[in-house]
């Protein structure tokens, strides 16, 4: 959260009026606020207890928000005492872009405790989210509950659409895994890292999620939204071109973070996947523009085909969406041979519960311990594979002998931070 010098507060409120934000004077009572910072410093509080200039009045959105004064509300709300506020006419969602612009605003220092703790405590409910940059847009729609899902679908006794084969046709087509599993953080779904270009989501064969952190992928490969491609200009559609300000406008409304349009973006995507008609009620012009981009882009085939697979199976009958998730199947990654990719499925991901079992029983992971000893016999295998040869030409052998001969050269490299548990678990999220 930005913040700001209370001697600075006259000043932004004149910044803020010149973009079309009026105010007004108000009392309040302290407890009708609500908290959008993380942080805060329990001596500053203590300092606005016993401040003598006089009052000093807090900035707040339409909304009840706190914009700047966040201790001085503290103060008052500990002693219940009403608080004079400079209410600006905008919720708080539409204000945050601003106040960052705001010349004097500096980011948040990091206090001692959790000013949402302490507001909790004291009885009043903050923000959603431990700060305000987790803030949703006014048009966030959250997941399909597809357990109460009502579908026009008849029963049908044939094979269920099941998720994986939506997610294999996908990824065969951008040419990319999906790793499922070994996520840390309790609300954490999945994650896009750039560069590496890895996905992986929590839970096995999830759409949504899926759809979100691939939107993510198409973002950096078209649009090098994060700066993969060194030396290739960003053109994400909601920075640059005649329309930019309209698209991060809409595809703010809809992120579940409303400081983040890239965020945005990719909750877009995953409505347009899943709830196609949400998404084009929420961002009408990035729709049409969303519609000619797949028209032209030579990804558009497959993500055309990857929505109308997701709403196909979505659509079926609440029976068939169970049946679709009974039972074993080919991999989601099935279309991808590379020696990387199964090398860290079989050390990584394949072998990840009897990790967790170890650590939990013993605490700690030991040379000689279950997931060692379960690790080696797959490192062996590989490194007899490589080393046996194989037909002349045969590419696969050959680049697994190159990558085996380098192994302990890249065992520090961020290149493997996926693949060796044993070592990077505690830094993983």
């Amino acid at each position: 959260m930005p913040q700001v010098k209370a001697e600075h507060r006259g000043a932004l409120v004149q910044f803020l009026a010149a973009r079309g934000i009026t105010h007004q004077q108000e009392d309040v009572p302290a407890s009708s606020l609500k908290a959008t910072q993380a942080e805060y410093s329990p001596a500053k509080v203590a300092k606005a207890k016993t401040f003598e200039g006089g009052d000093r009045s807090i900035l707040i959105s339409a909304d009840n928000h706190i914009v700047d004064g966040h201790h001085q509300a503290l103060a008052k709300l500990e002693t219940g005492e009403p608080i004079q506020v400079i209410r600006l006419n905008a919720p708080i969602r539409d204000l945050l872009p601003l106040v960052a612009e705001f010349p004097s605003a500096e980011a948040a220092p990091r206090g001692t405790t959790s000013g949402r703790d302490l507001f909790i405590e004291l009885g009043v409910e903050p923000v959603a989210g431990d700060a305000v940059a987790m803030l949703p847009g006014s048009n966030y729609a959250g997941f399909i509950d597809d357990g109460a899902l009502a579908s026009s679908g008849a029963p049908s006794p044939g094979k269920p659409i099941r998720r994986e084969d939506v997610l294999a046709r996908f990824l065969k087509a951008l040419n990319v895994p999906i790793y499922e599993g070994r996520m840390q953080g309790g609300k954490r779904m999945g994650y896009y890292r750039p560069k590496l270009e890895t996905v992986r989501i929590k839970r096995a064969s999830d759409l949504e999620t899926a759809a979100h952190e691939l939107a993510h992928l198409i973002d950096d490969r078209v649009f090098n939204g994060f700066g993969a491609q060194p030396g290739v200009p960003k053109t994400r559609p909601w920075i640059t071109g005649p329309k930019a300000k309209t698209f991060a406008a809409e595809l703010r409304s809809v992120s579940y973070d409303a400081t983040k349009v890239y965020e945005g973006y990719a909750e877009w995507v995953r409505l347009w996947m899943t709830q196609p008609a949400k998404a084009a009620a929420a961002a009408p012009e990035f729709a049409k523009w969303f519609e000619t981009f797949i028209k032209q882009h030579a990804y558009g085939p497959a993500i055309h085909q990857a929505q109308q697979d997701m709403l196909a199976w979505f659509d079926q009958d609440a029976l068939s969406r169970a049946r679709s998730k009974i039972g074993e199947t080919e991999s989601i990654n099935q279309h991808l041979d590379g020696f990387w990719d199964r090398f860290r499925q079989s050390t990584a991901d394949d072998l990840h519960g009897v990790y967790r079992m170890e650590r939990d029983l013993a605490g700690e992971i030991t040379p000689r311990g279950a997931y060692e000893t379960a690790r080696l016999p797959v490192l062996q295998h590989r490194h007899d594979v490589a080393a046996g040869g194989g037909l002349p030409g045969d590419q696969e052998v050959h680049q697994e002998r190159r990558a085996l001969q380098n192994l302990v050269d890249c065992l520090g490299d961020p290149c493997l931070r996926d693949v060796r548990p044993s070592r990077y678990a505690g830094r993983l999220t």
